[in-house]
């Protein structure tokens, strides 16, 4: 759930944040949908189930380019339908991918990707990752122009705290290997920053308008009304047309990323929960939601990089 919020905030950033409520509302819907379908339908005792990052990060890039070739018109029901088209055309063809890879001798065709060129690939998704969250942080992606934004205001002082919090909850899982310890270093990170700033005489209100804590203005009952309003006529085809590209290194990453922790399992039938997990992202596509992993993990005794 903790990724839900994280996430949303990535795709619904700069003038697609007036959505961010019902971005937010969609993926925790589609997570509970995932989650109960999964546990009414698999008997296996343990599951691993996440939303996939890479994803996440490609479409928020994506975002970034619909706000500048969208312009005004990005916060209207155009750029809202045209989102949400993107994250479930994205699922639908994870889903169909899935499908194909559970054929025989199709799923071997993953092992024949160069090395190389999957280290390129994570590179990249560590690159948007950091991007994103300094543009989350200052509304300035890595560039000549965040050098010049660190100098105003408190904006250096909100980067290392937001820096300072990574580090920290890095270094608080990587010591407490637990279930619990991601959402414990958040929670921790958030009542500190809290207790701090309240002790320090700030108002929430102030913390608002000094950019330290989201303020989105949403009135009451507004995201059943967007959804109503909306209709195949407000997705901008051309745009989806023009980003192929990114969509094809979103599937071919998420198929990478099922291949390689599904090989990590012991017995564990590749084709088998390739189709499995086609037919829950098929599921999940429904929602407008983000492709997902859901593999079940009866024990790991060999690393990815060993298959590899």
């Amino acid at each position: 759930m903790l990724w839900c919020y994280a996430f949303a905030t990535i795709i619904f950033s700069s003038a697609l944040a007036v959505f961010l409520p019902l971005g937010l509302a969609i993926m925790l819907g589609g997570w509970v949908i995932l989650s109960i379908s999964v546990a009414l339908t698999s008997r296996a005792p343990v599951h691993m189930i996440a939303l996939d990052e890479q994803a996440v990060v490609i479409i928020g890039s994506i975002s970034v380019v619909m706000v500048a070739e969208f312009g005004a018109a990005v916060s209207s029901l155009r750029g809202l339908a045209t989102i949400l088209a993107i994250m479930s055309l994205v699922s639908l063809l994870v889903a169909l991918c899935f499908f194909l890879a559970s054929r025989p001798g199709i799923s071997r065709l993953l092992e024949l990707l160069p090395y190389p060129v999957i280290c390129g690939f994570m590179a990249g998704i560590g690159w948007l990752l950091l991007d994103a969250g300094v543009t989350l942080a200052l509304d300035v992606p890595i560039s000549a122009e965040l050098l010049r934004q660190l100098n105003l205001d408190n904006n250096l002082f909100k980067l290392m705290t937001c820096v300072g919090g990574g580090v920290f909850m890095f270094v608080f899982t990587a010591r407490l290997e637990k279930p619990w310890s991601l959402p414990a270093a958040s929670i921790f990170i958030i009542l500190v920053f809290l207790t701090v700033a309240f002790a320090a005489g700030h108002s929430l209100e102030e913390l608002r308008s000094q950019g330290w804590i989201f303020d989105i203005g949403f009135p009451d009952g507004a995201v059943s009304g967007l959804l109503g309003q909306l209709n195949l006529s407000h997705i901008d085809t051309e745009f989806i047309v023009s980003i192929t590209p990114q969509l094809v290194t979103i599937v071919i990453l998420t198929m990478l990323v099922a291949s390689m922790n599904l090989s990590a399992m012991t017995a564990v039938n590749l084709k088998s929960r390739m189709k499995t997990g086609a037919e829950m992202q098929a599921l999940y596509s429904t929602t407008g939601c983000m492709p997902t992993c859901a593999v079940s993990a009866p024990r790991i005794t060999r690393s990815c990089a060993s298959f590899w």
